[in-house]
């Protein structure tokens, strides 16, 4: 029995240890950093778009009151039924840092999004 436990710890460190490698800048689909979390967002109405910069389909999001201004989500796990340009999304969510990337609009903001539940917005 404490031979399985030691090889449970064993396991567990090298795990650990392949996990630290760094990886290139350019981000892949379902490739994100979670840290730094900033905002929970629920019944949010945003549009899918393939984001060139982050080489990744996010979700925009127009901010309310303002005339220009978006939340950038770069979606960590996207499901593949909603990787379509110009898809109009309901979605729940968390928001979490991304400095990576510069917005190239003023009032654009980054961040890594999270999903934990979305739908696609019935045509009328």
């Amino acid at each position: 029995m404490a031979k399985i436990k030691y090889l449970h710890i064993i396991a567990a460190g090298l795990l650990l240890m392949g996990g630290s490698c760094q990886k290139d800048n350019i981000m892949e689909l379902g490739d994100c950093d979670l840290a730094g979390f900033v905002k929970s967002v629920a019944d949010t109405e945003g549009t899918v778009w393939y984001d060139t910069q982050a080489k990744a389909y996010s979700i925009f999001v127009g901010i309310k009151g303002t005339y220009d201004s978006q939340d950038i989500g770069i979606v960590c796990n996207p499901p593949e039924n909603f990787n379509t340009e110009g898809l109009k999304v309901i979605f729940n969510g968390n928001y979490y840092k991304c400095e990576e990337f510069v917005p190239l609009i003023p009032g654009q903001k980054y961040y890594h999004l999270e999903l934990t539940k979305i739908k696609s917005v019935a045509k009328e």
